[in-house]
């Protein structure tokens, strides 16, 4: 793992930044001790990001007990009731987890607005999550609405704050509460499948509080689906999101980084997509520099692949300098510093089974190496070579042979 990937880094210097300010005298030492903590929590949320986007589960294929059905799985159909604002929502959670003398932190989410709400003991407290809350979630609304009373306990998951909001939103919150205080937490809200449900659950135990978990699963749900491809100036982007307001967030997230989008998106209601799905989308500028890549995304897989022609010096396993930037910036991005993958080389049919199947392994250990020399962790990688056995394209044509040279990085969770 590495401890420089740029947003986490950027979100706890502004956390430290900020809350220098008001106690700069007097807190020195804990200031240090703090941030430290923000920066641990923010790697172990960066884990939590990249497992939340794509936890490689059908939705047929979720494990939920005949008891755990009964309490807590309705139906696509059922959907969360329209009448209730998110200003109503967080008033009452806030309501829920207010008690003397404890501070308390609360985060709604309703169409893909964020709403959040607090109460703290200092200066430092409340600059820190402010921090952070802009950090993990972007703009919201009811960020000035973190109210300080210096009669509270301090904050106890304060080194864990980052923790929390990042679970809350990686793992597809599609509408409802969280609310924290000092020994307790509440989550009302709907989520995609039991895994979300239960992994948020678990990183709310973590941080050492009893957890009330009211989350409704909707099973019947499609995940978000999005295909990417870059051969040339344009961006190619062909899928299915359940909203047009979720597709101009996607187009939006992008134009900064491709300035040309052909975008054939369509809209599909019986799809979700949780606030945190369009942290892809922030994140798929590590793939610029790789003008000929392919990217297939859905709800349970992400998949790149490197064709010969961009990666590799012709016959050999040499990478291209436009694959070493793109594994450099592959290991800053949080949603991927976790994930376990699985690189795969190919190659066409032309020469020997033999020598094709040693060239295919060479490249996808190339691939490996540039990735562990840039940070990544080597045993969370796992290096294949295919050969000529499973062509894309056909071997009896220029154009099926070059689609067939290939390094694929399946990414698992």
């Amino acid at each position: 793992m590495t401890d420089s990937f740029d947003e986490i880094e950027s979100w706890s210097n502004q956390a430290e930044a900020t809350a220098a300010e008001p106690e700069e005298k007097n807190e020195k030492g804990s200031k240090v001790l703090l941030i430290v903590g923000i920066a641990v929590a923010a790697i172990v949320s960066a884990a939590l990001i990249g497992v939340g986007y794509f936890l490689g589960a059908d939705d047929s294929a979720s494990t939920v007990s005949s008891t755990d059905q009964e309490s807590t799985t309705t139906s696509a159909e059922s959907t969360p009731s329209k009448s209730i604002s998110l200003e109503s929502m967080t008033a009452t959670a806030v309501e829920s987890i207010a008690v003397d003398g404890q501070p308390h932190f609360v985060a709604s989410i309703k169409d893909h607005t964020i709403e959040v709400a607090g109460r703290v003991s200092s200066e430092q407290e409340k600059a820190t999550l402010e921090a952070i809350v802009g950090g993990a979630f972007g703009a919201v609304t009811g960020g000035d609405s973190i109210e300080i009373d210096p009669e509270l306990e301090p904050l106890s998951w304060l080194e864990g704050s980052l923790l929390l909001m990042g679970t809350f939103i990686s793992e597809n919150s599609l509408e409802g509460t969280l609310a924290a205080n000092n020994t307790d937490a509440i989550m009302d809200m709907s989520v995609p499948r039991q895994e979300n449900s239960q992994i948020m659950e678990s990183a709310l135990t973590q941080l050492g509080l009893n957890v009330e978990n009211n989350a409704v699963v909707f099973s019947e749900l499609l995940g978000p689906e999005i295909n990417f491809s870059f051969a040339g100036e344009a961006l190619e982007i062909t899928g299915e999101l359940p909203t047009e307001a979720l597709i101009d967030e996607v187009l939006a997230d992008l134009e900064p980084n491709f300035p040309q989008i052909n975008a054939n998106i369509t809209v599909n209601p019986e799809r979700y997509a949780g606030y945190g799905y369009t942290f892809m989308d922030r994140n798929l500028a590590i793939v610029k520099p790789l003008n000929g890549f392919d990217i297939s995304i859905s709800e349970a897989d992400f998949n790149i692949t490197l064709a010969d022609a961009i990666a590799f010096e012709p016959g050999s396993a040499e990478l291209q300098p436009q694959v070493e930037e793109f594994t450099s910036l592959f290991v800053q991005s949080p949603l991927f510093i976790q994930s376990s993958i699985v690189i795969t080389g190919h190659t066409d049919n032309v020469g020997s089974e033999d020598a094709n199947q040693v060239l295919s392994e060479e490249r996808a250990q190339a691939v490996a190496a540039s990735l562990v020399a840039n940070g990544y962790r080597a045993e969370q990688l796992t290096v294949e070579g295919k050969g000529e056995t499973e062509p894309v394209g056909d071997n009896n044509t220029d154009e099926g042979q070059a689609a067939n040279r290939r390094v694929e990085l399946s990414i698992l969770n």
